[in-house]
């Protein structure tokens, strides 16, 4: 069934988007890279996001379906050549946007002549505790699995996704703020949801397990020092 499209001024207000892909000419979709985290998140007649590599925020302004940004002021982190790269035609694309559809799902930005510029899919955010060690698991064939909970008190279960912007280290365990957003029509054996790093809470190192005393034979070599 189609959805109609959602022209409340207020729809927007509270709600996270995290960018699934841009529209080059109308048509042409281009995915965002498996490395990049971009989102809009609106609140009181602002927006507030990340670009790529910077955060930003600035005026959202808001007339039925019709939306504008700016000024939109922003970080000064430099980063690599490609996250660079993305973030100037990401902040250019919203200098474009002249309007907008909303589903509960997603939120599609146009320019002045109604042609599609960007798809983000809805956003939020979730706690998950990461553990110190990968197993092997099977998803669409063998790989190696986070262990993830939502509760520290939780029992750890295989995480086959992977987390954008988090880089995981054998030995520790971690808490997590990710942003979970919902992809609308994913390919066929694909998650229907992508996971983005907010924050790393905590980093905790874990203790080596004690060696195990058993089934080995111990010869007796030193008594106080001596021979």
């Amino acid at each position: 069934p189609t959805v109609e499209p959602v022209v409340d001024n207020s729809a927007l207000d509270g709600t996270s988007w995290s960018l699934l892909h841009t529209i080059v000419g109308g048509d042409a979709v281009v995915p965002v890279p498996g490395n990049v985290i971009a989102w809009l998140g609106f609140a009181d007649g602002s927006v507030s996001g990340q670009s790529g590599c910077n955060l930003f925020s600035g005026n959202a302004t808001i007339d039925g379906d019709k939306l504008s940004f700016g000024p939109l002021a922003g970080t000064r982190m430099a980063c690599a050549e490609d996250l660079m790269s993305f973030e100037s035609n990401f902040l250019d694309l919203l200098g474009q946007v002249a309007g907008f559809t909303l589903t509960d799902d997603t939120l599609e930005l146009h320019n002045a002549d109604g042609l599609p510029l960007a798809l983000f899919g809805a956003a939020t955010e979730q706690t998950l505790f990461v553990g110190p060690e990968q197993v092997d698991c099977t998803g669409v064939g063998p790989q190696k699995c986070l262990l993830v909970k939502e509760s520290a008190d939780a029992e750890y279960t295989y995480f086959y996704d992977a987390i954008v912007g988090f880089t995981w280290e054998e030995g520790f365990e971690y808490e997590l703020v990710v942003r979970v957003v919902n992809i609308p029509e994913p390919p066929m054996d694909a998650s229907s949801l992508r996971y983005e790093l907010v924050e790393i809470v905590s980093r905790t190192e874990m203790a080596s397990a004690a060696p195990e005393l058993t089934d080995i034979v111990w010869q007796w070599t030193r008594t106080d020092g001596n021979d």
